[in-house]
């Protein structure tokens, strides 16, 4: 009786660890897929793909056409609203002092065009700064830099400085900011509106921003 009731104890003990490991095997593969933000693998890629869709459109379109020849220098990090620029714009401390609803709502009256959805992105994306890569597919040869590079580099020539793109849910609408820099004393910072139509990305609206 009693190596009966062993044999039954060592069965219901297997079969709770194989169900245990069958529970792990199910759930690790699904964790893999998760960005280190609790997103899903392929919208993050799908999203990284759209943004430097976005950012191509932008710059072939206002930036190459009728000067392809010349080299153009890309940021390799996304403005922010801890950016020097952007403090002398906000504040050092607009962030502390607002919440995400109030800065959405400046937006909307600059931009009214651009839904509160894509504002909402937008906004949420301009709390850091983020890495910009090669992937850009650009119709000019063009370089990723520093912000030490170009801050000791005055006579850099045709420089760009990216915001992270705030996308609608359908990724049919996008709002960028974009910075262009001729040598240090002239240049242009646009907020635009992009769609996309026929899974092509043409600048819809430019809000305009500064120049000099």
């Amino acid at each position: 009786m009693q190596r009966v009731t062993l044999k039954i104890s060592v069965s219901l003990i297997a079969f709770t660890i194989g169900i245990v490991c069958a529970a792990v095997w199910f759930v690790h593969p699904l964790s893999l897929n998760q960005s280190s933000e609790g997103l899903p693998q392929n919208t993050v890629l799908v999203e990284e793909t759209e943004e430097y869709a976005v950012y191509s459109a932008v710059i072939n379109e206002r930036y190459v056409k009728g000067d392809s020849a010349k080299l153009l220098v890309i940021l390799n990090q996304t403005s922010f609203y801890g950016n020097q620029r952007e403090r002398a714009i906000y504040g050092d401390d607009y962030v502390k002092r607002t919440t995400s609803e109030q800065r959405i709502r400046q937006m909307k009256e600059s931009y009214p065009s651009v839904s509160e959805e894509i504002l909402s992105d937008y906004d949420a994306k301009r709390m850091k700064s983020n890495k910009v890569g090669h992937n850009f597919n650009l119709l000019v040869e063009y370089k990723l830099i520093n912000g030490d590079e170009l801050e000791n580099n005055k006579r850099l020539d045709r420089t760009i400085r990216l915001s992270k793109v705030g996308f609608n849910s359908e990724k049919t609408q996008a709002f960028v900011y974009v910075e262009f820099i001729c040598f240090a004393l002239c240049g242009e910072g646009n907020q635009l509106l992009l769609e996309k139509a026929d899974g092509v990305w043409k600048i819809k609206q430019n809000f305009g921003g500064w120049r000099s």
